[in-house]
């Protein structure tokens, strides 16, 4: 496909308002009413995707409402266990902040969804280093 100049964009903005025109006063001629509401809905603000501030309003309000449930994530660790580190350590769960999580669906990284620090995190001592540890990256010595 070729590249237009600028001056053949803008006469085809041109034509192309010029036509809608044109449609509008054809509507205008037919049935009034129809032509009062497409001026109407043509006057009205939207964004990108094509939706208005109050459409916006509305599906923001039905985002509260629903009530879904959110999954609750457990790790079955307990203080005590021993456990093999990323690192290939092994090392002794003192805390457990991995319990009843509340995730959201559009939520991947438990660091984004978290607030609290070490929420989701266990504390495991080592004789390295003591280090909160995300459950995922540990593995149980059984």
């Amino acid at each position: 496909m070729p590249k237009l100049t600028r001056a053949q964009i803008k006469e085809a903005r041109i034509q192309a308002k010029a036509a809608r025109q044109k449609e509008l006063e054809a509507l205008a001629e037919e049935d009034l009413e129809a032509y009062e509401e497409k001026k109407q809905k043509l006057q009205v603000k939207r964004d990108k995707k094509g939706f208005t501030r109050e459409e916006r309003n509305q599906i923001s309000e039905k985002k509260l409402e629903i009530n879904a449930p959110k999954p609750k994530i457990t790790w079955q660790f307990k203080e005590g266990d021993l456990v093999y580190l990323p690192d290939g350590g092994v090392g002794l769960i003192v805390e457990n902040n991995a319990r009843d999580l509340e995730l959201t669906h559009f939520d991947v990284d438990m660091k984004k969804n978290i607030n609290q620090r070490y929420l989701g995190q266990v504390y495991v001592v080592t004789s390295s280093g003591n280090n909160w540890y995300y459950p995922k990256t540990l593995k149980p010595i059984k």
